[in-house]
């Protein structure tokens, strides 16, 4: 039996018979505009939850630190400040 493309299929039953890749789960997820993070079980709990018609939106990412100019051994790792190297050492 071959699979259909993911747009002629109507419900999850019908999904959820063909094997899909990681890869195209995660593409299927990006074409809905839904969360295409995590794992192969996950993605697939959340194309299950679109056929049931509840979408689990896109985590936001995390902004990403771009204005450090020079990492030092007394960078801290942490915003507690924990640090690699004691100066006491």
């Amino acid at each position: 039996m071959e699979r259909p493309e993911f747009h002629n299929i109507n419900s999850y039953n019908e999904f959820s018979k063909y094997y899909w890749y990681r890869s195209e789960l995660e593409k299927i997820c990006k074409q809905l505009g839904i969360d295409n993070t995590g794992t192969k079980q996950e993605l697939n709990y959340t194309i299950m939850e679109y056929f049931n018609g509840h979408i689990i939106k896109k985590k936001k990412s995390k902004p990403s630190i771009t204005n450090i100019d020079k990492v030092h051994l007394d960078t801290p790792l942490l915003k507690c400040g924990y640090f690699i190297f004691s100066s006491s050492l």
